[in-house]
């Protein structure tokens, strides 16, 4: 594969590569571009890899230092596009992207920002594993899907927001994010996958919404600094004890709604936490 970008010129409906001298202006992805934005885009010739028909991107040069721009009229981040791209800081995502691949991100430890446009519905396993320079991102209302492990390892991520477009916490999906502090899950998640906060050993706080009807093995194993527990279930839920394992539920406060505190305070599991307060 040769690193370039398929560009379009004002005057062509095919695309042609385009070196040396340029025109006043030229058109990339059918989108006009000024002589600074030309010569932008005319370095990423040096450091990505696109796919033929170049909506994609397959490819990044490992020692690339820096920030990096994707130019509109890409529509997907591919498998690991970015992978292992340990010098990457940051990187700008257009609005023509709809999927961020597996393992797209997984290893840029170096990575410490990154905005998703709301034109994107899926992030894929794996895509930001490891990227331990990562401290917040947020998630647009569009993606639907977020795979298993995609953000596991992430240790300096400390903030995250949720959208309620996803219905599924899939397994490892924070596993190992040691600086997270707190979660709050939106009320169209119905389940809470294996291992999916596993080892988040700085989270203080956590909010279940009444729309959880499953939470899986370990999923909140190794968050030892966990000291309050809000469950917004009219009744108690029937949790997998295992979903609590490590941890000593003697110091944990749990939450719940106004009306449950007799069900809570003598059900054989919750029965075992701190105190049961009643949240208005």
């Amino acid at each position: 594969m040769r690193f370039y970008h398929i560009i379009h010129t004002k005057h062509s409906q095919k695309p042609s590569k385009i070196f040396g001298e340029f025109a006043e202006k030229v058109y990339l992805c059918g989108v006009e571009q000024s002589n600074q934005r030309k010569r932008n885009t005319m370095e990423q010739n040096d450091y990505l890899e696109f796919s033929e028909d170049g909506r994609t991107v397959i490819g990044c040069k490992k020692n690339y230092k820096g920030a990096v721009v994707i130019t509109e009229g890409v529509t997907e981040i591919g498998e690991n596009a970015f992978k292992g791209c340990t010098r990457l800081t940051s990187i700008e995502i257009p609005n023509s992207v709809t999927v961020i691949g597996n393992y797209a991100f997984y290893g840029c430890t170096h990575l410490t920002s990154i905005e998703i446009p709301d034109s994107v519905t899926r992030i894929g396993y794996h895509a930001f594993g490891g990227c331990m320079s990562l401290n917040s991102i947020e998630i647009p209302d569009s993606v639907t899907e977020i795979d298993a492990y995609t953000f596991s390892g992430c240790t300096n991520l400390n903030s995250i927001e949720i959208p309620d477009s996803v219905t599924m916490i899939k397994d490892w999906t924070f596993g190992g994010c040691t600086s997270l502090t707190s979660i709050e899950i939106p009320d169209s998640v119905t389940k809470i996958g294996f291992r999916a906060f596993s080892r988040c050993s700085s989270i203080t706080s956590i909010m279940i919404p009444d729309s959880v009807i499953e939470i899986g093995k370990f999923a909140f194993y190794g968050c030892i600094c966990l000291t309050k527990l809000h469950l917004r279930h009219k009744k108690p839920i029937d949790l997998n004890a295992m979903s609590f394992t490590s941890l000593d539920l003697s110091k944990i406060t749990l939450y719940v709604p106004i009306g449950t505190g007799y069900a809570y305070r003598h059900h054989p599991f919750y029965s075992k936490f701190k105190e049961v307060v009643i949240e208005r």
